[in-house]
């Protein structure tokens, strides 16, 4: 993703004026604790029993069947093994009310792009709380995927206040990777760092090479949500007059001129054809997903994701 320069007029051409200095962060311990305060706050007000009454009864899984024990519940017997071999027989359930969420973050410098000072990666950081305090509020595991190129850092899921701020630590603070991101990697890798069924949200500009293959190896094992963060730039690019632009991730500078009306047109199309080609993508492998402006806030958009996941969810169990 581009960041932009402008650039002032001198007898010699186009010379770039100095980048405007970027918008003063509290310390990182005030934002963390800021991120902490509202989305508690937000999950007791607004995802209040939304986390719970879709996820509910995930964690039980099957196990095995064995024969019956003295003290076994009797509900847990498997009649039709039973009936067959003659002597009583249970099914084994792997009870897993913990659930273990996974947060998969793309680290990409694309991520810290900003027009108005809410950069992608500050949205990714939101929706990562309220997910994550959703989740200890219901007695589950958390998680986090740390990505660019390849995967650059993992926290296995693990309950608690303290393992979940580490997670939010890591989102704020870990530095950006000047590398394209690779989520066909990071996703491939899923199944080897996590041997059971995870609720899987990745978080991401989604400016990625095709991943699309790996999306549907996931998420055969995986309960996987794609969560794409856009900045509204990326849409519809503004008339600023003539700039220089920086690429975030490979420093590569281009002088562009945005007063053109048909240079803006095949820059919004260029992005709305491939966003359209990743969302077709998606809904053909019945994957849910939601987009995020760093405009706007998320607690919108995340509860109507919750309601569509549920209701999806209803749809498939009855076909």
């Amino acid at each position: 993703m581009f960041s932009w320069l402008p650039a002032a007029k001198s007898c010699s051409g186009l010379v770039p004026a100095p980048p405007p200095p970027p918008p003063e962060q509290p310390p990182p311990g005030q934002r963390l604790r800021r991120l902490e305060v509202v989305a508690t706050r937000m999950v007791q007000e607004v995802f209040a029993g939304q986390y719970e009454s879709l996820f509910k009864g995930q964690g039980v899984e099957f196990s095995e069947i064995r024969e019956y024990l003295p003290g076994d519940d009797v509900r847990s017997l498997d009649w039709n093994v039973t009936a067959r071999l003659g002597r009583p027989f249970v099914k084994r359930n792997d009870e897993e009310r913990e659930l273990s969420m996974v947060v998969v973050i793309d680290s990409s410098a694309s991520m810290d792009f900003s027009s108005q000072g809410r950069s992608k990666r500050d949205v990714a950081a939101e929706l990562a709380a309220m997910l994550a305090f959703s989740a200890l509020q219901n007695g589950d595991k958390v998680g986090m995927v740390r990505f660019c190129k390849d995967v650059e850092h993992v926290l296995p899921p693990r309950k608690g206040r303290r393992h979940l701020m580490r997670i939010l630590g890591e989102v704020l603070a870990a530095p950006a990777q000047p590398d394209d991101s690779r989520l066909d990697r990071v996703l491939d890798g899923l199944n080897q760092m996590f041997k059971r069924r995870a609720l899987v949200f990745v978080m991401s500009d989604l400016m990625c090479p095709d991943f699309s293959k790996a999306l549907a190896r996931a998420q055969k094992r995986h309960d996987l949500s794609l969560f794409r963060i856009v900045d509204p730039w990326e849409k519809s690019l503004p008339d600023l007059g003539r700039l220089r632009v920086r690429d975030l991730e490979t420093g590569e500078t281009a002088r562009i001129d945005t007063s053109r009306a048909d240079f803006r047109q095949a820059f919004v199309e260029r992005q709305q054809q491939n966003w359209l080609k990743t969302k077709a993508e998606l809904d053909a492998k019945q994957v849910d997903w939601a987009e995020f402006s760093t405009h706007e806030p998320v607690e919108k958009p995340l509860a109507r994701f919750f309601q569509q996941k549920k209701r999806r969810r209803l749809k498939r169990g009855r076909s």
